[in-house]
């Protein structure tokens, strides 16, 4: 299978990943991820990363079971306000201060996995 068939695979099958106990997203959330996996598969497969609406899906999910922490509440609203205020943005954030907080909460290691 060539590298083209495979992420176009992902993009149309990959599972969203979600809180747990709360594995349900609203349904435009969804529609963007398709559409965002779609538009950029190869890429997506290359660097194995998610983008800000695929992290936007779990929080939505995660804060339904309980309290997100201040940090997370922070990351929500910027994501929030970045995908849903502003739905045109559909390319990585610019660099700026919000993408490397959202870039160093999302790649260090918490030593609790309570959000």
């Amino acid at each position: 299978m060539n590298d083209f068939s495979f992420a176009l695979l992902y993009a149309l099958l990959a599972p969203i990943v979600v809180h747990p106990l709360w594995p349900e997203v609203p349904e435009r959330l969804k529609e963007q991820i398709k559409i965002y996996r779609l538009l950029n598969c190869l890429q997506i497969v290359r660097e194995e990363k998610a983008h800000e609406i695929e992290a936007l899906a779990y929080l939505v999910s995660a804060s339904m079971v309980a309290p997100l922490r201040t940090e997370f509440a922070n990351v929500y609203a910027y994501l929030f306000v970045q995908q849903v205020l502003r739905p045109h943005s559909t390319r990585e954030p610019k660099s700026s201060k919000g993408a490397e907080r959202l870039r160093k909460i999302f790649t260090r290691r918490p030593k609790e996995t309570h959000l």
